[in-house]
């Protein structure tokens, strides 16, 4: 069975084909394309004319994709950016009358549990809670869970680009502009960090976009070759050095950097000061990176149905 996965993000389109046999697949086909629906101001929550039109023609040319692989399920998944938008609706009906594909709207509940359908199979699960975290454009997922089940998965709409909507930081960013940031996050998160509190969590799983640049960009840093594991644990040490890098730096600067992908340059940052908030507040001592996220997720949905 070919399975084509479509995963229309804030900043990226994703695309995933895959042969799958009972509980397993291989990689046929992967390409993403950056899309930046938030660019214009996602918090007006309106997709503007310019960058509409470049999110359907980019939704266009992964379907020629899928069409050439001949896929015998096709799910196609929009999240934050659709979601909450005005026009995500008239986006949605765009796409079907030149594709055909119909687009699941999800909500950020549901996002969740695709997140932890891909990352579960990754990560063995301890019988001790740990903390999922999905960081996107639009949305973050939190997940709290176990060997079991499910505690708690709650979706905030404090993704990097709504985050840099919001702050606008410099191209150095400043220690002021990074203060209210974390005052902003104190405030957002308060809620779910008492729950993980309450729970002694010290194990953070990251999954899929930041977290992949994160590590791409400390293998690259310690010259430890591409990454060919679908989990990883990363050193706190390597992390804090990373961030300090990246805090100091200029997006020419970090476009420039070996190992990271130039999509990420401008929004690496303000996940960095996320990430880095998450750590202190929970006092995590364990991080590791999981390759798989939503995309995986639905097409491990799909084989258990």
């Amino acid at each position: 069975m070919r399975i084509a996965i479509l995963d229309l993000g804030t900043n990226t389109f994703n695309l995933l084909i895959v042969d799958a046999i009972d509980n397993k697949f291989s990689t046929v086909f992967k390409h993403k394309i950056p899309v930046k629906l938030g660019s214009g101001g996602i918090n007006n929550n309106f997709i503007d004319l310019k960058t509409f039109n470049r999110g359907v023609s980019s939704f266009v040319e992964l379907y020629k994709h899928i069409e050439n692989n001949n896929c015998d399920i096709i799910r196609a998944i929009a999240t934050s950016a659709i979601r909450t938008a005005d026009n995500g609706k008239l986006f949605i009906e765009e796409i079907y009358a030149k594709t055909g594909v119909n687009i699941d709207l999800i909500t950020g509940e549901q996002e969740a549990e695709y997140i932890f359908k891909g990352v579960k199979n990754t990560i063995n699960f301890p019988n001790e809670d740990i903390l999922v975290l999905d960081i996107g454009g639009g949305s973050n997922e939190f997940i709290l869970a176990n060997s079991n089940n499910i505690i708690l998965k709650r979706s905030y709409k404090l993704g990097v680009a709504r985050l840099l909507d919001l702050f606008k930081p410099e191209d150095r960013i400043s220690e002021d502009t990074i203060i209210k940031i974390n005052k902003f996050l104190e405030t957002e998160l308060s809620h779910c960090i008492n729950n993980c509190l309450n729970k002694n969590i010290i194990k953070l799983v990251g999954s899929s976009g930041a977290f992949n640049t994160i590590a791409s960009l400390i293998f690259t840093h310690k010259n430890m070759g591409k990454m060919k594991n679908l989990s990883n644990k990363l050193s706190l040490d390597d992390f804090y050095s990373l961030y300090d890098e990246l805090i100091k730096s200029s997006l020419i600067e970090r476009r420039n950097m070996e190992g990271m992908p130039l999509f990420r340059a401008e929004m690496i940052v303000v996940a960095m000061i996320f990430i880095k908030f998450i750590i202190e507040k929970l006092n995590i001592t364990e991080l590791y990176q999981s390759r798989y996220a939503l995309k995986e997720g639905v097409i491990f949905d799909i084989l258990e149905k």
